[in-house]
């Protein structure tokens, strides 16, 4: 099973291996970098860096993990700093990202490209407090006469005495701006079946099942 966990475009300081060896060609110190996520007043613009030494003071070493292009403290006043660790899931300029340990690189920054499997998507539940939703993974039409295709969907449900809700999140995360254009109320679900393929920007995926039941998204083949 592939986590379809990226690389993130643009992302000059991926991991604390890399950020450490810059810092040490500043410094000339061997200090073991943390990431952080930084809030902008006024602003809805997140960023990452990688920081030595105490982040609140003034004499903190900073480098921008996607370069100084990136760096909004060129144009706005910082909010508030948050320290990153092994698990950290977070938003950042409209993409997402989780923080993983690997044994030779330290912390890593991954982008997700697609919520894949029963544990990112409890992530990505948590995160938009959709936690007591039963989601069901789905192809999805619009409901006209050409029963126009939009794409894949963990479409979610649930129900209380009075009422039913219905929420969706998007297989792929290229997909949420244009997905969530549409009145999900609106709209025919077709649920997929283990064995079933999806096609998406000239990839196929396949849906498989691991060992507990639980459905999974995982690449089939590339088409060229």
């Amino acid at each position: 099973m592939i986590d379809h966990l990226i690389e993130p475009q643009f992302c000059s300081i991926p991991d604390q291996k890399t950020a450490q060896k810059k810092f040490k060609q500043k410094r000339q110190k061997n200090d073991l970098p943390i990431p952080y996520l930084h809030t902008y007043k006024d602003s809805n613009l997140r960023c990452i860096s990688w920081i030595v030494g105490d982040s609140q003071k003034e004499d903190a070493r900073i480098l921008p993990a996607f370069g100084t292009r990136f760096d909004a403290a060129f144009f706005y006043e910082e909010e508030y700093r948050i320290p990153l660790r092994e698990g950290s899931f977070f938003r950042c300029q409209g993409d997402f990202f989780f923080i993983i340990k690997d044994p030779s690189k330290g912390l890593c920054i991954k982008q997700i490209a697609i919520i894949c499997s029963k544990s990112i998507l409890e992530i990505f539940s948590l995160y938009f407090a959709l936690d007591e939703f039963d989601f069901e993974l789905c192809k999805v039409y619009q409901i006209n006469q050409e029963h126009s295709f939009i794409g894949y969907v963990w479409s979610g449900y649930k129900q209380d005495d009075e009422h039913y809700y219905r929420a969706i999140l998007p297989v792929f995360i290229e997909d949420f701006p244009r997905i969530e254009g549409h009145d999900i109320l609106n709209l025919h679900y077709i649920p997929l079946n283990v064995g079933q393929t999806i096609m998406h920007q000239n990839n196929a995926y396949i849906v498989k099942q691991d060992d507990t039941g639980d459905i999974y998204i995982d690449s089939f083949a590339k088409i060229l």
